[in-house]
C-alpha cells in the first residue's frame, strides 16, 4: 500500500488546529454579542425609562444544528409606557430567571423611549452581560492563541522530522488506554521504548487500528534527540 505524507494543514488541523479554530469561531460571536449588546446598553442609559412589566408567558425555544440543540428561555412582558400605550415584547432571559418566574408575576423593566421594542430586564442589565463579555473574551483570546501556536509548532516539528528525521524500526510493546471514548468506542496508543526509560507511542486511535503487538513500526527520531519519536503512520495517509 501506498503512504502519501500528510500535509502541514493535516497535520495542523489534527493537533490543536482545529480546536484553536474553534475557539476563534467562539470568539468572533461573542465580539457581534458585545457590539450589539453594548449598543443596546449605551441606548438604554441615555434614553431609557423603567417601568414594571407583568409576564404573560414563558417559552422555551430549541433550535437544531447537526447533532446538537441549543435552547433560548423567552418571557412575554406586557407593560405600559409614560404615555400610555400599551407594549408587549418577548425577550431571552437566563434559564435561572427563567425558572424562578410564573406567569402573572412582575418584573422591573427599562425600555427605550424612542422604541419602547427595546428592552431589557432590571436597570443596566445589558450594560453588566457587556462586562461579562469583556472579561471572558481575552481569556478565549488567549485561550486560541495558546492552542494555534501549540498546533503550528507542533505539526512544523513533525515535517521536519518526516524530512529530516532519522528512520528506525521498533517494536510494539503495548496499547495503552487513553481514557478517552469517541462516541461508544475507546481510544488507544501504541507504544515503543525509547531511549533510556522514554515510552514512545502513536496518536489515539482505535485499537483496531492500532500495529499489532510485537510488530515492527518505523518512527522518525529527531538526529539531536530533542522530543518523542514519531510513528510514520502519524505522519502519512493511505
Amino acid at each position: 500500500m501506498h503512504l502519501r505524507p500528510r500535509s502541514f494543514l493535516s497535520l495542523f488541523f489534527g493537533l490543536w488546529g482545529g480546536v484553536s479554530l474553534l475557539f476563534i469561531a467562539v470568539m468572533l460571536v461573542l465580539l457581534v454579542m458585545l457590539v450589539a449588546f453594548s449598543q443596546k446598553a449605551n441606548r438604554l442609559a441615555a434614553g431609557g425609562v423603567e417601568t414594571i412589566a407583568v409576564v404573560v408567558g414563558k417559552e422555551v425555544q430549541t433550535s437544531f444544528t447537526s447533532n446538537r440543540s441549543r435552547s433560548s428561555f423567552v418571557l412575554s412582558l406586557r407593560f405600559q409606557t409614560a404615555s400610555g400605550t400599551t407594549v408587549e415584547e418577548n425577550t431571552s432571559v437566563s434559564q435561572a430567571r427563567f425558572r424562578d418566574v410564573s406567569t402573572g408575576d412582575e418584573l422591573a423593566v427599562r425600555y427605550l423611549s424612542s422604541d419602547p421594542a427595546v428592552i431589557e430586564v432590571g436597570s443596566g442589565s445589558s450594560a453588566e452581560f457587556v462586562r461579562v463579555l469583556r472579561i471572558i473574551l481575552p481569556a478565549l483570546a488567549a485561550i486560541a492563541a495558546f492552542t494555534f501556536w501549540k498546533a503550528w509548532s507542533r505539526a512544523r516539528r513533525l515535517v521536519r522530522l518526516r524530512d529530516r528525521g532519522l528512520r528506525r524500526k521498533v517494536v510494539v510493546l503495548e496499547h495503552l488506554d487513553t481514557g478517552i471514548d469517541t462516541g461508544k468506542k475507546r481510544l488507544y496508543r501504541a507504544a515503543w521504548q525509547e531511549a533510556g526509560d522514554r515510552i514512545g507511542a502513536t496518536g489515539p486511535m482505535l485499537q483496531s487500528e492500532l500495529p499489532p503487538l510485537g510488530s515492527e513500526i518505523v518512527v522518525f527520531t529527531d538526529p539531536d534527540g530533542k522530543g518523542p519519536s514519531i510513528w510514520e503512520g502519524d505522519l502519512t495517509r493511505a
